[in-house]
């Protein structure tokens, strides 16, 4: 078993955090993480701006409040005795006046991440080989939506069908997963990604809301 950190975006991180997301791909094909690994995630953080002209590597470990770009904290760790993300204090898109500058989700100290995943499975695939219910681990979010609606007679119908899209992406809603999903793939790698079909490592695994080294 080996410990690795990994990055992951800001709405990605919403969906580790919401219970939707399951599933990360990985451009390559020599797995370097293996079934068993531990992973810490590294995302986008604040620090006090006391300490805004600290590197990271010099940051006192667990003496300050944190705060995540994807929403949530964590505070005074030492003093907790324990790692209960539950028990923190949490603050939404209003951030209190002595919170310092954002820094970078590969900056993000090991003592500070707040989710660990265990890998489950490791796969090697063409990125379009991806089913629906893998975009779905893959954190793609399915709604029931109205798609059509009419007045006949007096009486109003709706079509309530369902639709997929991929947060922090755009407003569009897509048919089915996969669309949702390329749609997603080229956000993050950049326009025809998708089209490129490259070999991909494709990882399941159990998200654990704790720090690495309180699990």
């Amino acid at each position: 078993m080996t410990d690795r950190p990994i990055l992951f975006s800001t709405p990605m991180v919403r969906a580790l955090l919401a219970g939707r997301k399951m599933q990360t791909r990985r451009i390559g094909d020599r797995p370097r993480i293996e079934v068993g690994d531990r992973l810490w995630v590294r995302e986008a953080w604040r620090a006090p701006k006391t300490l805004d002209a600290l590197s990271p590597a010099d940051m006192p470990p667990r003496r300050n409040t944190l705060l995540f770009e994807a929403g949530g904290s964590i505070a005074n760790q030492d003093h907790l005795g324990d790692y209960r993300p539950s028990d923190l204090p949490h603050y939404g898109s209003e951030r209190p006046g002595w919170i310092g500058r954002l820094r970078a989700s590969m900056h993000l100290p090991r003592w500070a991440s707040r989710l660990t995943l265990r890998v489950d499975e490791v796969r090697i695939q063409r990125l379009q080989e991806i089913s629906e219910s893998d975009c779905l681990a893959e954190g793609i979010t399915k709604e029931a939506c109205v798609v059509d609606s009419n007045c006949d007679g007096g009486v109003h119908r709706e079509v309530i069908e369902n639709r997929y899209f991929a947060d922090g992406v755009d407003d569009n809603f897509h048919e089915d997963g996969v669309s949702a999903y390329a749609r997603l793939w080229d956000h993050i790698n950049g326009k025809g990604a998708w089209d490129k079909n490259p070999l991909v490592i494709a990882y399941s695994f159990t998200v654990h809301r704790g720090n690495i080294d309180s699990l």
